[in-house]
């Protein structure tokens, strides 16, 4: 149900995957999103990208480790 609303927000299947993946685990690094999206790595920095550009996740590094998380959803809106 949520996977459908996102897509009529304009989300790709792939951004889709990775959202809520993001919603699920809180905050991650790109090797457990990959695993728990079981997508290629390309298109998991792919969609992290583009949800970074529109705002609705956020970066974070620590020691030279990058771990995202996403935004509150209001963001959608």
């Amino acid at each position: 149900m949520i996977e459908q609303k996102l897509k009529k927000l304009g989300f790709g299947k792939n951004e889709i995957k990775v959202y809520l993946c993001l919603l699920e685990l809180g905050q991650a690094r790109v090797k457990n999103i990959i695993e728990a999206t079981a997508l290629h790595p390309n298109l998991v920095y792919t969609s992290l990208d583009s949800l970074l550009r529109r705002k609705l996740a956020t970066k974070t590094e620590t020691h030279g480790v990058a771990s995202f998380s996403i935004n509150a959803p209001e963001h959608i809106l």
